[in-house]
């Protein structure tokens, strides 16, 4: 079970320049191969042939199409603070441990040290889901978890596309568990009224299904360095007809995304760099525009995210959760490319604010203008 501290704590912001990532192939390093970027699989939204085919829904241009950009081996972020924390005189509200959102224990969840060695060499392309779910168990059982948890194994199977070799198959897990947990929550959800987030086994939220406004309202109050990205272009422009339920559902599916490569970090070449921690950041900077739109343009529907059962407490787990995970994959650039670019907005006052905004309205506290 994940320990969730006492929420509180007004947050005293620094803008601080990260580095999180999507994936290329970097000089020499291995090929994107098309795992990049995934699709949503987050009901019909119309952008895409259903890769499932189990009735999730259409996928957003499908779980193997690259985001665009293949990186040139790796970038360096520079000394960067690894998110958040005091590196040395920068003053990130006394969190000198745990950086702004010091409210979510991930510590347990991925075991990068845990050998494989062993897997690697008695390796068969014929045996390669027991392979994976044995690399799952051992570096991050909660993904090994959404992949028995799905009815239909061919919905975890079918996104392996390299089984060929054992660092093909690495390279599809992460594609496996992202697409997982979207399956898993739709499996869990339903049709019904209500919408299931898996955030790990023993851990899962069920809040009822909202009709707020569409996502597709963030893009055009993004900075450009996120307007222009691939994230944008997809999920808030080309697939951007649907609300919150889908915006915070592939937010918990990019976190998976990062919690899979951290676990196997090691296993990739130095050279190449991976876009887990884009999309991880990206994601955190449309839940917090997205907040402040409700708050600002929308009140009736800020008001109904408030005080539906459940749903404000999701929008903040989430966010606490994807920053520990940050924070856990450390300053590895590996596992990035373009988020260095975009975390200094994620932190920015005018969008973390609405955070605070949220975690002091659910606390019957006063809340910020």
């Amino acid at each position: 079970m994940r320990i969730r501290a006492a929420l509180a704590l007004a947050l005293t912001l620094i803008l601080v320049a990260c580095g999180p990532a999507r994936r290329g192939a970097g000089g020499g390093g291995t090929a994107d191969s098309g795992q990049g970027d995934q699709g949503d699989g987050e009901g019909d939204d119309g952008g895409g042939n259903d890769d499932a085919g189990d009735g999730n829904g259409d996928d957003d241009g499908g779980a193997g199409n690259d985001d665009g950009g293949n990186d040139d081996g790796g970038n360096d972020d520079g000394g960067n603070d690894d998110g958040g924390n005091d590196d040395g005189g920068n003053d990130d509200g006394g969190n000198d441990d745990g950086g702004p959102f010091a409210l979510y224990d991930c510590s347990d969840t991925v075991f990068p040290e845990v050998a494989i060695d062993d897997i690697e060499e008695e390796y068969v392309p014929r045996d390669w889901r027991e392979a994976a779910l044995g690399v799952l168990d051992r570096r991050f059982p909660d993904g090994a978890f959404i992949a028995r948890e799905l009815r239909d194994p061919g919905d975890f199977d079918r996104w392996f596309r390299q089984t060929q070799t054992f660092d093909g198959m690495l390279d599809d897990l992460n594609t496996g568990v992202h697409e997982g947990a979207h399956i898993l929550g739709f499996q869990n959800g339903g049709m019904g009224g209500s919408y299931s987030f898996t955030l790990g086994e023993d851990d899962e939220i069920v809040v009822p299904r909202i009709q707020l406004f569409f996502r597709s309202e963030v893009f055009e109050r993004l900075p450009a360095v996120a307007r222009n990205g691939f994230y944008a272009d997809l999920y808030l422009q080309q697939i951007g007809q649907k609300g919150i339920e889908t915006l915070l559902d592939e937010f918990n599916a990019y976190t998976y995304s990062l919690l899979v490569d951290v676990a196997l970090a090691d296993q990739f070449s130095a050279s190449s760099s991976r876009s887990s921690r884009d999309g991880l950041v990206t994601f955190m900077l449309f839940t917090e525009v997205y907040l402040h739109l409700a708050r600002t343009e929308h009140p009736d529907d800020y008001d109904r995210l408030i005080n539906t059962r459940g749903f404000g407490d999701l929008v903040l787990t989430l966010f606490d959760r994807a920053w520990c995970v940050y924070e856990l994959s450390g300053d590895d650039p590996k596992l990035e490319i373009d988020a260095a670019d975009i975390l200094p907005h994620v932190l920015d006052p005018q969008w973390l604010g609405e955070v605070d905004r949220l975690r002091a309205a659910l606390n019957d506290g006063p809340v910020p203008s």
